[in-house]
């Protein structure tokens, strides 16, 4: 099952959409919690209408979340989420 959404704001125009699937897709099917690369399925959705906060600053975001079926430790979550931030934080 796993399904991985990541979404972000549309004033991020040259978020590098290709690469960082290519690497989440990577991390996570290394991870033993999937079983078959196949079960992956990962998307990125844009934010054309947002707002954060109440500030008038340029801001901008990226969210992650991952979708698993029952029966996961909660030690294999958290490994899961760390291998999705890290490949987050290096874009």
């Amino acid at each position: 099952m796993p399904h991985l959404t990541i979404e972000y704001s549309a004033n991020l125009p040259h978020y590098p959409e290709a690469e960082t699937l290519t690497a989440l897709n990577a991390t996570l099917c290394a991870h033993p919690q999937v079983q078959d690369e196949a079960d992956l399925k990962t998307r990125f959705i844009v934010a054309d209408s947002f707002e954060i906060g109440t500030a008038p600053a340029n801001r901008a975001f990226v969210h992650a979340q991952l979708r698993l079926l029952a029966g996961r430790t909660p030690e294999a979550k958290t490994e899961l989420a760390g291998r999705i931030a890290a490949v987050l934080r290096e874009r």
